[in-house]
This record gives C-alpha cells, sequence and structure tokens, in this order.
C-alpha cells in the first residue's frame, strides 16, 4: 500500500469511527442519558425537600448524592499577592491548589483572594 492510500484510508476511517460516535452519543443520550438526567434531578429535589442525602432500596440499590468541589483561580495577580502575603506558595502551582485551598479555608474560614469555589451536586445510583 503506498503511504498516500494508507493516509487517505485511516483519515476515511477515523471520519466514519466519529461519525458513528456521534451518531451512538445521540442515540445514547435519547434513548438513556435524558431520563437517568431526569431521574437524578428528581432525586435532588427530593433530597432537599426532605433533608437527606441518600435512600436506599433494599435488595435494589441506593441513590445517593456526591459532591464535588473545584477551585478555580479567577483572579491571577490577587492569588500571587496571598499567596506572598501568607507565605503559602503551594496553593498556586500552575492551577490552584485544591489541598492547600481546603486547608486555608479550614484555618480561616475565607477564600484566598483570586479564587472562586464552586461545589456540583450530583446523583448516582449503584446497585443493592
Amino acid at each position: 500500500m503506498k503511504m498516500a492510500d494508507a493516509i487517505e484510508l485511516y483519515i476515511n476511517l477515523r471520519d466514519q469511527r466519529d461519525a458513528r460516535k456521534a451518531e451512538h452519543s445521540a442515540e445514547l443520550k435519547e434513548k438513556f442519558t435524558n431520563k437517568m438526567d431526569k431521574i437524578e434531578v428528581m432525586f435532588l429535589k427530593h433530597f432537599e425537600k426532605v433533608g437527606l442525602d441518600s435512600t436506599k432500596a433494599t435488595g435494589i440499590g441506593t441513590a445517593y448524592i456526591s459532591r464535588r468541589v473545584t477551585d478555580k483561580v479567577v483572579n491571577k495577580e490577587a492569588l500571587i499577592e496571598h499567596c506572598k502575603s501568607t507565605g503559602n506558595f503551594d496553593m498556586f502551582v500552575g492551577k490552584v491548589s485544591k489541598a492547600s485551598v481546603d486547608e486555608y479555608v479550614e484555618e480561616t474560614g475565607d477564600m484566598p483572594a483570586g479564587v472562586v469555589r464552586t461545589t456540583d451536586l450530583k446523583v448516582n445510583i449503584r446497585r443493592g
């Protein structure tokens, strides 16, 4: 096989694969993911209403909330100044260090300058 033919074949195969992935992804979203998302929202609303973070169906499974906390640098200069003034240079390593921010928040009750924290809640459901 000539190199040009191999390159052309490879690109065609990759394009076909990517098209199939897109079709498959859309089909999965329509058939399953959208319905699962609605159930997760229902659980989030229920948990918020009753003040729980999990529920168990014996022999079937458990629905529970997991929390994902992310810290994002929104003002790099302010964060650098914060690191200089506190001497905590571990907090910034090209991106903000979650562990250092957690420690700082625990000690001071405040977020470091230039950092925004978000917490995402997600309902997880596991088999029983």
